[in-house]
């Protein structure tokens, strides 16, 4: 792994350009490192810079980052570097040296390398990676050296946490037995030499180092035994568990926590422990049940030793996690069938956690965005609080009774404390806990969007709200008792669905007074709360005609009761907005602010432009500095809202106010809003009666090839706005024409590169749809030969063939004459033949969606009635049998369901293939611009009464073939399938 000093040198000046403060040096750096990246021994260079001591330690650092976003990015991008791959020759080598230079790097630089081969193992390991576990057993787990031991088995860890997270299959299981067989031996000798040497005492360091060896080990045997329980695990379950049981009591100040804020390695051994015990609990009880009795002592020891101290939160969570689960099931004897038990557990557990702490309440003045991530969100990990109100629940299966009881008396006694005037806080505190009681007492089962579903029968929660917590709400002035305040807020959202719409009604104007109030918590729950109410639905009593297969719902609350409420605090919302008071780029109130536009509709045409004025000052604003993704995304969300309801009547008022600043945005290339400007371009061009000479412009724009490549989040924007394009070809046809050898040459960039296909397939659909067949009737034929050729050069691709089929099965159905058989053999004679049977009829069967099984089958069926069809006997009863076998997977009522009238989340969802795992700007689809269907042929509404007609003709053969076969079930495909399709032809 040697390389030129001088091309060492030149990377390495590079590297130190890339931490400039000057944002041009740095882009100009990142540039000139994309480029060589794509160049031979690039990797050789950079392997060894990594593991030169003369290079300063930032570019050594700054090295292994772009090392592993290089290989996050790429290792899944296939072979070719000028599509974002990484060349077979290069993978060779990283897995040849990586292990061996992480070993012995820098822990910053080992952090990154260790990140990387997690990365790579993810796709990688261990069919294609054999070499991995044995070098790293062989060369790595048997080093006398703690720290080369201490990273051999962090790597181990981070390897082997892919399968906490796979489903359970046949291909896992047998993976998971390779992996195991290598690695059960060393991990429990290592285990047990960790507890050995821990329990025999050392030095503060050597006690460092073996703490984190024993947590190493208790990590990777929960990542071991989290699919299935393994043959040596179960036969070495005394020996892990003794030790376990050890060191959850088990304390040595050297690895405590230093501070009250962060936990230690002792809390974070003590957690994992608790963990691996309630993976057991929970999936292998009769092999746990002889140690339930000690598990639970020891536990229920362990949470009487901790307090109140930050540090410790997480491992309260876990212990009281562990309870939970234990609670879950019936054993025998159980624990908890002495009745003192459960009053001990919910006086000295439940009770002290789910009332607020001194901390929690400095939280909530001092830094309120973190108070609602834990109380509202889903924190990353289970609060005190949440963990003993999922206990109370667990508790509540075999012994509702008796909890429900326990706690009743508690909120009594609370209520009483709260009354008390002469401790202000102590009340407060009192009263919070009593709501969060009631809560845990009362819900069975809720969701994140529609709030509790269901609740037992032994709480009145809407006489609770009704006669202690509304009175909170109405009460004056509303700076009073913020934390009661927020958290009666809070319980009428969780309860929105057990209290009659004309409570809700009566109660969301002082819900809306306290957007006023001065403490976010309590501002940002009230708008959290009304934007919950204005989202709920019930099911209409009498559901339309015509909508077999779905079901209509409208809102619960109605528009003309709430409009004068609405309206009034829409102004003190945007206020919030605009001063940053409370929480900067509040999401919470950005999504209110949309959901009223968005219940309103055209009852607030009136407030639209001053509003949109605003929000686009905020626009300006957040795309200098973009910092938080969600409430940029509710902001482009509510802007397209407004479009939507004021352009169509005053089109040139929204284009005087948008228009200048998406031009800037688009200008600038801000990759971050510039995917959000081409969807509300969109909007605002489909409003537009006759489009401005601007998106003459804008179309050119359009069809520049960098705006395709600069970034893969611009492309489905750029998609979206082209189909608005194509809606408004009437009025935009010679603007089109001029350029349809560009569109298509779009298409082939998209097709050509992995992460766009699906979006070639999408422009595609659009062109089709909006485009009348002698506008591009001249590059059909080409476009054909091109899509062929990708389908043979990416054979292993089915996605790629799946979109490929749906596509054409849609030009199919919705041009006039059945055209393609004629066209593949023209291009090559008996095509037709060869690509239905060896492409398209493969493909169909994996149809899963109802509406890709709708379109793929008309298609198929208007396929037969061609001659290149028709006269081939074996690929008619091929045709026949597909379109039978997807007739018997659910198409019997001869409806869609497209359309869904639930509750929705009005926030950020990213698209597109692989989101999340690389560092690109992620495509956001706004719901407000998204007018795709699932159903791509929305005319035909009975599908069985269209495959009839089209087949009427082969009824013969059909029910020949039919009659040859048995009368059972049979699987996708069986000659059989056509029994059905026969029946259906009587």
């Amino acid at each position: 792994m040697m390389a030129l000093s001088s091309d060492l040198q030149q990377l390495s000046q590079l590297l130190q350009q890339t931490l400039s403060p000057n944002v041009a040096d740095r882009k100009a750096a990142e540039a000139s490192l994309a480029a060589a990246s794509k160049q031979d021994q690039f990797l050789t260079i950079l392997l060894t810079l990594l593991q030169t001591p003369d290079v300063p330690m930032a570019v050594r650092q700054s090295g292994a980052i772009f090392f592993k976003n290089y290989c996050r990015k790429g290792w899944t991008s296939g072979d070719n570097p000028a599509e974002g791959g990484i060349r077979p020759a290069d993978r060779l080598l990283v897995k040849q040296h990586v292990l061996t230079l992480m070993m012995h790097c820098p822990k910053q630089v080992q952090a990154q390398l260790r990140d990387a081969v997690a990365r790579i193992a993810v796709s990688d390991f261990p069919s294609q990676w054999q070499a991995l576990l044995p070098e790293i057993i062989q060369k790595h787990l048997v080093s006398s050296d703690l720290q080369v031991l201490n990273g051999a088995m962090d790597t181990l860890d981070v390897i082997l946490r892919k399968y906490r997270s796979v489903h359970r299959s046949e291909e896992v299981l047998a993976e998971l037995k390779g992996v195991i067989l290598q690695l059960q031996e060393p991990l429990l000798t290592i285990y047990k030499t960790a507890c050995q040497q821990l329990v025999g005492g050392g030095g503060v360091g050597q006690v460092e180092a073996y703490t984190r060896l024993l947590l190493t080990a208790c990590c990777i045997f929960y990542s071991l035994n989290v699919v299935d329980l393994p043959e040596y695990f179960e036969d070495h379950m005394q020996e892990y568990f003794e030790g376990f049981l050890k060191f959850l009591g088990w304390h040595h100040d050297a690895v405590k926590a230093a501070d009250d804020d962060k936990p230690g390695m002792l809390e974070e051994l003590k957690t994992q422990i608790l963990e691996n015990l309630t993976l057991y609990s929970d999936k292998y009880q009769e092999e746990f049940e002889p140690y339930v009795q000690p598990c639970v002592k020891s536990v229920w020891e362990l949470l009487m030793s901790l307090d109140s101290r930050e540090c410790q939160d997480g491992l309260v969570s876990a212990g009281v996690h562990f309870l939970s689960t234990v609670a879950h099931t019936k054993w025998t004897p159980s624990p908890f069938d002495d009745p003192n038990v459960l009053r001990a557990v919910c006086e000295k557990v439940v009770l002290p956690n789910i009332t607020l702490r001194d901390s929690d309440l400095e939280l909530f003045e001092d830094n309120p965005q973190e108070y609602i991530r834990r109380d509202i969100e889903s924190a990353d990990q289970d609060t005190r609080r949440r963990s003993v109100m999922e206990l109370v629940k667990s508790l509540s299966k075999f012994y509702a009774d008796q909890v429900t009881g326990i706690l009743a008396e508690y909120v009594n006694s609370l209520l009483q404390v709260q009354s008390k005037p002469d401790a202000p806080q102590e009340s407060e505190k009192a009263k919070d806990a009593c709501v969060y009681l009631v809560i845990a007492m009362a819900v069975r089962s809720q969701s994140r969007l529609k709030g509790v579903v269901e609740t037992t029968q032994k709480v009145d929660v809407a006489d609770f709200f009704r006669t202690t917590l509304a009175p909170e709400l109405t009460a004056e002035p509303i700076s009073t008792r913020p934390i009661v305040r927020a958290s009666a807020i809070k319980y009428l959202t969780l309860f929105r669905n057990q209290l009659d719409a004309t409570v809700l009604e009566q109660i969301l104007p002082s819900v809306c007074r306290h957007v006023l109030h001065e403490k976010a918590v309590v501002h940002t729950y009230a708008a959290s709360c009304i934007e919950r109410l204005l989202s709920m639905k019930e099911a209409l009593a009498v559901q339309p005609a015509g909508t077999a297969g779905r079901r209509r719902s409208t809102p619960r609350l109605y528009v003309q009761n709430l409009k004068p409420t609405l309206t009034q605090v829409l102004e003190p919302l945007i206020q919030i907005v605009l001063t940053k008071r409370g929480i900067p780029e509040n999401e919470y109130i950005m999504r209110c602010i949309l959901r009223i536009f968005t219940f309103m509709g055209e009852e607030a045409s009136g407030l639209a432009i001053q509003t949109l004025e605003k929000l686009v000052g905020v626009v300006k604003e957040v795309s200098a500095n973009p910092s938080n993704p969600k409430f940029n995304h509710l902001l482009f969300e509510t802007i397209a809202t407004i479009v939507k309801i004021t352009a169509p009547k005053t089109p040139d008022a929204v284009e005087s106010i948008l228009l200048p600043v998406l031009a800037v945005i688009v200008q600038q290339q801000n990759h971050d809003f510039v995917p959000y400007c081409f969807q509300i371009l969109g909007v605002m061009l489909e409003a537009s009666v006759k489009p401005s000479a601007s998106y003459n412009e804008l179309f050119s724009h359009l069809m520049n090839t960098n705006l395709w490549s600069a970034s893969q989040a611009n492309v489905p924007g750029v998609v979206n706005l082209l189909t608005s394009f194509f809606k408004k070809y009437p009025v935009l046809t010679d603007l089109i024409s001029k350029h349809m050898q560009g569109v298509f040459e779009r298409f082939q960039y998209c097709l050509h590169h992995r992460k766009l296909e699906p979006y070639a397939f999408e422009l595609l659909n659009a062109i089709f749809k909006w485009l009348p067949y002698n506008l591009y009737a001249q590059h059909f034929q080409t476009l054909l030969t091109v899509l062929l050729s990708r389908l043979h050069t990416a054979k292993s691709n089915p996605r790629l063939s799946r979109d490929a089929i749906i596509s054409l099965s849609f030009f199919t159905c919705h041009h006039e004459e059945v055209i393609i058989p004629k066209m593949l053999d023209k291009i090559q004679s008996g095509l037709t033949t060869n690509f239905l049977t060896h492409v398209w009829l493969p493909a169909a069967k994996t149809m899963s969606d109802f509406a890709d099984k709708k379109v793929t089958v008309l298609a198929l069926s208007r396929l037969c009635s061609v001659p290149e069809v028709a006269s081939n006997a074996e690929l008619l009863k091929s045709c026949l049998v597909v379109i039978g076998s997807l007739m018997g997977l659910g198409m019997e009522n001869g409806t869609i369901d497209h359309e869904t009238d639930e509750e929705e989340e009005l926030g950020p969802v990213a698209d597109g293939p692989d989101t999340g795992i690389e560092f690109e700007v992620a495509y956001a689809r706004l719901h407000s611009t998204d007018y795709t269907s699932k159903d791509m042929v929305p005319e035909v509404k009975d599908v069985l009464a269209y495959v009839k007609t089209c087949l009427l003709n082969h009824k013969g053969l059909i029910e020949q073939i039919a009659a040859s076969q048995p009368q059972v079930p049979a699987p996708t495909g069986d000659q059989s399938a056509l029994q059905p399709l026969a029946r259906l032809l009587q």
